[in-house]
C-alpha cells in the first residue's frame, strides 16, 4: 500500500473516532472585570494563565452611542481551580494586539489604545506574585487587529492595520525571540487582499493564516468588509502557499490556533451571516469549531462549542485550552472563563 494511500485510510478511520471522548468544555472562575473584555493579551506565566489589557463598553452600549474604554488591568490565575489576582497594570489602557507564549513570558506585540494603533512589543512575567515588564524591538510599523503565532523561537504578525481609519494590511513581520535584542524582519507579503482579524497558528515547521476580512474603503471614515475563506501557509525560508479554503468565512476567531496531534484547531468565529442585523437581535457568533490536518491539506468538521467568543485569545494551560473572556455579540463582552479539558496532548509553544 503507497504511503499517500495509507494516510488517506488513516485520516477517514481518525475522522470516524469521535474527538471529544473524555473531553468536556467547563468554565473556570469568571475574569473580575464584571463586563468582560475583547482584544485581550494572554498566555502562560509563572505556571499561572496571565490575561491583559482588552476594551469593553462600561456605559452604554455602541448602538447607543457608548464609547469603548480600553484597560490596563493585568490578571493572573494560578490554577484552574483557583481565582484572579491583579497583578499589575499595563503603561496605559491596550487590546486587540498579538500575544504569544514564550519561555515563562506572555510576548505582546502592536495592539491600539482609544487614540491611535501602537507599533509596541513587549513581554510579561509573573515572578513570585509580582509582575515584570521587559521592552523588545517596536514593529516597523504600527498595527492593531492583526494576527500571529510562534513558530519555533520565531514570533510571526500577519495583516492587520496601521491606523484606526486605514486600509488593512498584507505585511508579515518576524521577531527571533530566542535571539538578545532581536529585531523585526519583513517577511513574504501575504497574497491576496490585506486583512484584519484572521487566525493564525503554526505546527512544527508550517504557518498556517486563515480566513479574516478585507477591507473596502467606502467613504472617508468607512470600509466594507468582505468576509473571506482563503488559507495560506508558510515554511521558513519559503513563500506563501495556497492552502484549502476553510469550510466558510470566518473572522475574528479565536487565536492563536491550538495544535493537537498534529492538527490545527479553528474555534467559531464570526461567518458574517448576521451583518446587518440589529445588533439587539444578534444571537451570538458560529459554535462550530474545524480541525485542519496539514498533510492532507483538509479542514474537518469538530463538534460544537457550548459558548461562541471572538477577539480574543485562546491559550493552552496545564491540559486545557482556554478561551477567557471575549465578545460574545456585536458590542457586547462576557467575562466568563471556558476551558477544555483534553484526553491527549495539546501543545502551544513556551
Amino acid at each position: 500500500m503507497g504511503l499517500r494511500r495509507w494516510l488517506f485510510l488513516v485520516a477517514v478511520f481518525v475522522g470516524l473516532v469521535p474527538a471529544t471522548r473524555c473531553e468536556e468544555w467547563r468554565r473556570l472562575a469568571d475574569l473580575p472585570e464584571r463586563l468582560g473584555v475583547a482584544g485581550a493579551f494572554s498566555g502562560v506565566t509563572g505556571d499561572g494563565l496571565l490575561v491583559a489589557g482588552g476594551a469593553h463598553f462600561p456605559g452604554k452600549p455602541p448602538w447607543e452611542g457608548g464609547r469603548k474604554v480600553w484597560t490596563d488591568s493585568v490578571w493572573w490565575l494560578d490554577r484552574p481551580e483557583g481565582s484572579w489576582i491583579r497583578v499589575g497594570t499595563l503603561t496605559g489602557g491596550l487590546g486587540y494586539g498579538v500575544a504569544v507564549t514564550h519561555r515563562g513570558w506572555v510576548v505582546c506585540a502592536g495592539g491600539s489604545d482609544a487614540e491611535r494603533h501602537r507599533s509596541d512589543c513587549f513581554r510579561l512575567r509573573v515572578r513570585d506574585g509580582r509582575l515584570e515588564r521587559e521592552n523588545l524591538a517596536p514593529l516597523p510599523q504600527p498595527v492593531a487587529n492583526a494576527c500571529g503565532a510562534l513558530l519555533g523561537n520565531t514570533l510571526w504578525v500577519v495583516g492587520g492595520q496601521p491606523s484606526p481609519e486605514g486600509e488593512a494590511t498584507s505585511q508579515v513581520y518576524s521577531l527571533d525571540l530566542g535571539k538578545p535584542n532581536g529585531v523585526w524582519q519583513a517577511g513574504p507579503r501575504l497574497p491576496g487582499k490585506g486583512r484584519i482579524l484572521a487566525v493564525a497558528g503554526a505546527t512544527d515547521s508550517l504557518l498556517v493564516v486563515a480566513g479574516g476580512a478585507a477591507l473596502e474603503a467606502v467613504g472617508q471614515k468607512a470600509a466594507r468588509r468582505e468576509y473571506l475563506r482563503e488559507c495560506w501557509g508558510l515554511k521558513p525560508g519559503g513563500d506563501w502557499n495556497p492552502l484549502a479554503d476553510l469550510p466558510k468565512p470566518l473572522v475574528a476567531a479565536p487565536g492563536p490556533m491550538p495544535v493537537r496531534l498534529g492538527e490545527l484547531w479553528l474555534l467559531g468565529g464570526d461567518d458574517g451571516s448576521q451583518v446587518g442585523r440589529d445588533p439587539k437581535e444578534h444571537t451570538g457568533f458560529e459554535r462550530g469549531s474545524w480541525r485542519y490536518n496539514p498533510v492532507l491539506n483538509i479542514w474537518k468538521p469538530a463538534e460544537p462549542m457550548p459558548f461562541a467568543r471572538v477577539t480574543t485569545p485562546v491559550v493552552s494551560w496545564r491540559g486545557l485550552w482556554v478561551v477567557p473572556s471575549g465578545e460574545m455579540r456585536p458590542g457586547v463582552r462576557s467575562a466568563e472563563i471556558w476551558a477544555r479539558d483534553l484526553s491527549g496532548p495539546a501543545t502551544q509553544r513556551k
